[in-house]
Formats: structure tokens, sequence, C-alpha cells
């Protein structure tokens, strides 16, 4: 009988292939592999949201107040911040000029 056919034409499957509703992507990032790298090569990493994280490391670094190791950070980037001012990827910038 056609009136017990479910709508869509039944079959029960999605012809598209396409997710469930209730099937969520992981809520974690799949973890990059320049997380585990020091601070300074992640200031400069492939990665804008590897960079980004760094400079907020480096903000949170710079933001204490410990006699003598804010001279020594500031003193240990102050070379590179023409590179680091060059950032392409907005959110990162943000970061940088924070930071700066």
């Amino acid at each position: 009988m056609v009136d017990d056919m479910p709508v869509g034409g039944g079959g029960g499957g999605d012809p598209f292939g396409s997710k469930m509703a209730d099937e969520q992507p992981p809520s974690q990032p799949a973890a990059n592999a320049d997380d585990d790298k020091p601070l300074n090569e992640r200031l400069v990493s492939k990665s804008w949201a590897v960079r980004k994280t760094a400079f907020e490391e480096l903000i949170v670094i710079i933001g204490k107040f410990e006699p003598g190791t804010n001279n020594e950070v500031m003193n240990e980037h102050s070379s590179k911040w023409p590179k680091y001012l060059l950032e392409p990827n907005p959110g990162a910038l943000e970061k940088v000029l924070d930071c700066f």
C-alpha cells in the first residue's frame, strides 16, 4: 500500500552520504605537529593557528612581572618584530599587535 511508504521514497539510507544530524565533528582540532616545538619555532610556524597560540603564550610571558625577564624576552624577539608584524592572518595578527 502506498500510504505505508515514508516520505522521500523510504529506503532508510541517506542517498547523498551526508552525516546524520546527531553526528557532530570533533570539538577539539587535530593536534598540529608544531604544537610540541619551542616557542621561537611556533612563532614562525607555517600554521596560522600555531602562530596565534604562540603569540598568546608570549603575551602571558611578557605580561608577568618578573624583573629582568621582560627585558630578556623583548630583547630576544626585538629583531623579529618586523617579520611578526607582516602576519597575513587577521586572527594571528591581532595577537601579534596585542603582544607588541
